[in-house]
């Protein structure tokens, strides 16, 4: 009771430092939205508006043979504003496919996924309002011929304003080998845009469509890819495309991307680069069977011509490259990609490459983790201010069970801040299925789910986690320096480390003065030295020492130069002579002889000396150094971190 008492006083008197010692700090902690033994998937993490996002995740109750789709609208801090609740629900739901969609010209949140209607699937719309508040009845995107006929691989986009929604889907005949292509467009009311309803991308026989997505192009138009694997040569595989406008009216042709020669095609990606009206696709395959899995690249203009010629990746090793991310940095006009590479080590390993212009390397491609003892896949990349940016992935062991998520920050030049470190805060289990959506350019929003996947039953965690660039600036000030003494003396003011929230992070130091130095204060930039003798005059120097770091964040700390003037003091120890003028009136007193005299005054406390015929007296020199045990310095002057 006591402690309870004495801690509420505390808060009352001192509630920051209550708050900084006890609360948790979101950058560092693990915020479990949901934690049950159901078995979660799926998550994704969009924009409603300013400081507001929307989660939504899957999840499976074995005990029930039961799936739900659950969303919360969220903050940036995070803090959960509505939910879980739960969206769709049912014995029939495809328990690991659907997608969403935010509609910002109307407020609305879209739900597709793939129900299941006897023996075949049938994708299936919803459309909620920013309070997960449904606005219409759950909406079939077509009726088929027959009920031979099923649905699959659909996908979601938001298109021009906001105000528009396109639909895309597979569909195959279960009793033939027809395979169909469709796509529609949809108002926030659900109702289809097109006047002759869904439109056909494609329609081919003994050709399996798969792995189909839309891609926005700019606010008139948008993309679907897809692959196309024959059925007779599962082998022989193609990567297509399709512009289309906002009015449905497909923009230019088809787009074959790849050649005849190669095989097997994965892990397709398209990033757009906006203010160079170009998207590029990269993607792996094999040249055959037997080969290993490179990376390709190839640009298009959004008039869907192609730009240069294709490219690939260099692998000295030729070992398998999967898993390819690609992320453009603020010109635009250079580019950085991240894959997951094989190693004759028989393992995995992250890897990057800064480009620039089109395809042009700038210079060897780099080995990202640190960790390399096991297997390290699946790599995404965020973008913050001044071009920095973060690699995250997956690394098997690393965290002691399972996988674990691990990051690393980088400048733009492909030049490592701080150190490797992990993002889970919570090592038990498995962390799967990252997700994440970048805030502003200081700050994102992860989230991931943790798995126990040695025990189904177990319990299963929706995290959520803020990062933010600021996490590199030390949360503690320099330490401040002062020099007190009239003597020469020097100091260098080396560069040096912080250790601050798993970063270590190098900062360049440099002296900087309210004022010009003095004549006799000289300071050496090459090796940061302050050196110099004081003249005999008292001063009081305000000089500043700043620690800025290659990402331009910077702190500073004084350094008080205090000058002491040499005192000039004459000794006042008594000379023959005067010994003599005091006995001469002495005796003259004693025999009562009158004689003129003269009176003498002696020091009253005794001096201390450095010698005894020294004539000047000096103080002594101290230098003072105070810091805090919070600055986590290794070494005696900081720089700023990020």
């Amino acid at each position: 009771m006591k402690i309870i008492l004495l801690c509420f006083l505390l808060q009352i008197i001192f509630p920051t430092l209550i708050c900084c010692k006890l609360c948790p700090i979101l950058e560092k902690t693990d915020k479990i939205l949901t934690s049950n033994s159901h078995s979660h998937d799926n998550l994704h993490i969009q924009q409603l508006e300013d400081d507001k996002y929307c989660l939504i995740h899957s999840s499976y109750d074995r005990s029930k043979e039961l799936v739900s789709v659950y969303g919360y609208i969220i903050t940036s801090e995070p803090k959960v504003l509505v939910g879980p609740v739960v969206l769709v629900s049912g014995n029939n739901l495809s328990p690991h496919h659907y997608e969403s969609a935010v509609l910002n010209g109307s407020a609305r949140i879209v739900l597709t996924w793939e129900a299941k209607i006897g023996n075949v699937l049938r994708v299936t719309f919803q459309v909620f309002d920013y309070a997960l508040k449904n606005t219409t009845d759950q909406i079939r995107v077509h009726n088929p011929p027959s009920a031979n006929f099923t649905d699959y691989s659909s996908s979601i986009l938001s298109i021009g304003s906001g105000e528009l929604f396109v639909l895309s889907w597979a569909f195959q005949d279960l009793l033939g080998s027809d395979y169909i292509l469709y796509y529609d467009i949809f108002d926030s009311k659900g109702k289809s845009a097109l006047k002759a309803g869904p439109n056909v991308l494609s329609n081919s026989t003994n050709n399996e469509h798969l792995s189909q997505k839309n891609y926005l192009v700019d606010q008139s138009k948008f993309l679907i890819t897809w692959n196309t694997r024959s059925l007779v040569d599962v082998q022989n595989a193609t990567i297509l495309f399709q512009i289309i406008g906002n009015d449905g009216s497909p923009f230019g042709k088809q787009q074959a991307i790849n050649d005849q020669d190669e095989t097997l095609h994965i892990h397709t990606k398209i990033q757009m680069f906006s203010s160079l009206s170009r998207f590029l696709i990269v993607w792996a395959c094999q040249k055959n069977v037997s080969s290993n899995y490179q990376i390709y690249g190839k640009y298009y203009s959004y008039t869907s011509k192609p730009i240069g010629k294709k490219f690939t990746i260099q692998n000295k090793n030729s070992e398998d490259q999967l898993y390819p991310q690609v992320l453009p940095l603020s010109t635009q006009s250079k580019w950085i990609l991240s894959w997951s590479q094989y190693s004759n080590q028989n393992r995995f390993d992250i890897y990057a490459q800064l480009f620039e212009n089109l395809d042009t390397p700038i210079g060897s491609a780099f080995l990202v983790n640190n960790y390399t003892d096991q297997d390290q896949v699946q790599s995404e990349l965020i973008l913050f201010k001044n071009d920095t940016f973060l690699v995250i992935w997956k690394s098997f062991g690393q965290d002691s069970d399972l996988n674990g998520i691990y990051g690393q920050y980088y400048q733009q030049h492909g030049q490592k801040i701080g150190l490797e470190f992990r993002i889970n805060q919570k090592t038990g289990g498995s962390q799967e299925g990252l997700s994440y959506f970048s805030v502003s350019n200081e700050k994102v929003l992860l989230s991931w789910i943790t798995k126990d996947q040695a025990n189904v039953d177990s319990q299963n965690n929706i995290c959520l986690q803020r990062r933010m660039l600021s996490e590199l600036k030390p949360k503690s000030a320099m330490p401040k320096l002062q020099y007190t003494g009239n003597t020469a003396f020097s100091y260098i003011f080396s560069d040096s480390i912080f250790n601050e929230n798993h970063h270590a992070v190098k900062y360049k130091s440099q002296l900087q003065s309210l004022q010009p130095l003095p004549d006799w204060l000289k300071f050496d930039p090459d090796v940061k030295q302050l050196f110099g003798t004081p003249p005999n005059t008292a001063q009081n120097l305000s000089l500043i020492i700043k620690a800025t770091n290659n990402c331009g964040f910077s702190s500073v700390s004084n350094f008080n130069l205090v000058i002491n003037k040499k005192s000039s003091k004459k000794s006042s120890f008594p000379s023959w002579k005067t010994v003599i003028g005091i006995l001469i009136p002495i005796v003259l007193v004693i025999t009562s002889v009158v004689i003129t005299y003269r009176t003498f005054k002696f020091p009253k406390s005794k001096t201390s000396y450095q010698k005894i015929s020294s004539l000047e007296q000096y103080e002594m020199t101290t230098t003072t150094f105070s810091s805090s045990s919070e600055d986590r310095l290794m070494s005696q002057i900081n720089d700023n971190d990020l």
